[in-house]
């Protein structure tokens, strides 16, 4: 669950069951992954004799959680909807004139001094974020993240475009809130 949407989690309600495997797409239904491969990989899995599960993180309905986290799995979970928040809430904010390029660079900046990542390149300012030790540097990481996102996303299709669709999801995000019970 490395690469997921943190708004959108859902639970496996007591008493159910659901499919959680290595072979991410198996995870998503509706993937493009075809039948076959996914009847090979269920063929695979009744033929052990054991299956070990173990987990490293928990998160629970309420929002609280176990496990040792010593992928830091939580932290980066919790930087990475603090940093949206923030990231979103100061593109909805703008005052008329301003530019998104105005707002989002300092982030960028920020994230560029903090982590030493050499260049703007979102790939390694996020494998920065992913490796920082701690919340904080996790959190400026994946703002400077975002925030470089949202830039070159707007470079691409326009500010307006972006705004819009910044305030769409800021508007209508659903962010979980992560309490670590366990520390």
């Amino acid at each position: 669950m490395e690469d997921c949407d943190f708004r959108g989690l859902e639970g496996i309600p007591p008493g159910s069951r659901k499919l959680v495997s290595i072979v991410s797409n198996l995870n998503n239904p509706g993937s493009s992954i075809q039948q076959q491969v996914i009847t090979r990989r269920l063929d695979f899995y009744r033929r052990q004799r054991a299956i070990e599960v173990s987990a490293d993180a928990l998160i629970f309905a309420d929002g609280s959680t176990a496990g040792q986290n010593s992928s830091k799995w939580i932290d980066m979970a919790t930087a990475q909807i603090e940093a949206e928040k923030a990231v979103f809430a100061a593109v909805v904010a703008r005052t008329q004139g301003q530019t998104l390029s105005g707002i989002l660079s300092p982030m960028i900046d920020r994230a560029l001094r903090e982590t030493s990542a050499k260049e703007a390149n979102p790939g390694e300012i996020y494998s920065r974020a992913r490796h920082a030790q701690g919340f904080s540097a996790m959190y400026v990481a994946l703002q400077g993240y975002l925030a470089l996102q949202l830039l070159e996303r707007s470079r691409a299709v326009g500010e307006p475009e972006v705004t819009r669709l910044v305030q769409k999801s800021f508007a209508g995000g659903r962010y979980p809130t992560f309490r670590r019970d366990n520390q």
